[in-house]
């Protein structure tokens, strides 16, 4: 049989590999049309490298302009801040100046971060190196964030939600880095 599934390789149909007794034929029994592609063994599921580098550029997109909105934070008054802290029931937000400075700081950060994410989209194949640094950075301190952070009270809900949103978007970033083309990485980065 392996044999045979070498020299007959699975009909490519819409709803997966199949295999028919006349596979010969070059055409599906079920809509009886002759446009059956036929492709080797083991590659009828694999996404096409053009698709993963359409999902990675919309997921660093998306995720920078997420991360680009907390420019917003950084520019508001800070009762602003402290009425939006109340309102999700963390309590009065202290007025302190360290407070402030940290508010405005993370926001910052986290803007910053999202502009990165939006260059980093413009040329996925050039910036691979970075786009997978970044992912696995970010994995790393929200893993680590998360356990040392989770049981604080109130807070560990919100800290649980940040890390699970990372782990969101690094994971199939890290994964659609390994679908793309290499030979296109290696024309962009002047190799």
């Amino acid at each position: 049989i392996l044999h045979r599934a070498e020299k007959n390789p699975p009909l490519v149909h819409a709803r997966g590999a199949v295999r028919f007794p006349n596979g010969d034929t070059g055409q599906c029994p079920l809509h009886c049309s002759p446009n059956v592609v036929r492709l080797p063994l083991g590659q009828t599921n694999k996404m096409k490298p053009e698709t993963a580098e359409k999902l990675l550029v919309w997921i660093l997109r998306g995720a920078g302009v997420v991360c680009v909105l907390a420019i917003a934070p950084m520019l508001m008054p800070i009762a602003w801040a402290q009425s939006a802290h109340a309102s999700i029931d963390l309590g009065k937000l202290p007025g302190e100046p360290i407070v402030e400075y940290l508010v405005r700081g993370m926001s910052a950060m986290c803007a910053l971060y999202g502009g990165l994410l939006i260059l980093l989209a413009s040329d996925v194949h050039r910036y691979r190196r970075v786009i997978t640094y970044q992912a696995i950075a970010i994995l790393t301190i929200a893993t680590c964030g998360t356990i040392i952070m989770h049981s604080l009270p109130v807070l560990g809900k919100y800290v649980l939600m940040d890390g699970a949103c990372c782990w969101l978007y690094c994971v199939p970033t890290l994964w659609l880095q390994t679908r793309l083309n290499t030979q296109s990485a290696k024309n962009s980065s002047g190799e």
